[in-house]
């Protein structure tokens, strides 16, 4: 029993060594700080063609799990910011890469610059 327990908890930490953490970023030119994103990103892995999709953002900043490897990633949405005179300021963007590796197991920074749609 206990050679059989070792061996599940083995094919588990495997299974954990397959997974990445990823936080991708959103930048722009127009604001210094934006404070907050409403918009889809989409991670496509390019060896699997595997879909991770998420809207679960923190300021400008979304993090996910995702199987390592290279990925193709595409957002569009709204963000907003204040500007200097104290008002919301919101624009439509989008914004992608065709190539992002994810490899290490939680140290996964892609930034990505917004394209201001408006």
């Amino acid at each position: 029993m206990a050679a059989i327990m070792c061996m599940l908890s083995a094919c588990h930490k495997e299974e954990d060594d397959i997974f990445a953490f990823a936080t991708l970023a959103i930048t722009t030119d127009v604001a210094e700080n934006i404070e907050r994103v409403q918009a889809q990103a989409v991670f496509t892995n390019i060896n699997s063609r595997k879909v991770t999709t998420t809207a679960d953002f923190n300021g400008n900043t979304v993090t996910v799990e995702l199987l390592r490897g290279p990925y193709l990633i595409s957002i569009e949405g709204v963000f907003s910011y204040h500007d200097n005179s104290g008002s919301v300021v919101m624009h439509q963007f989008r914004a992608q890469t065709d190539y992002a590796e994810i490899m290490d197991k939680s140290q996964n920074l892609i930034t990505l610059k917004a394209i201001l749609l408006d």
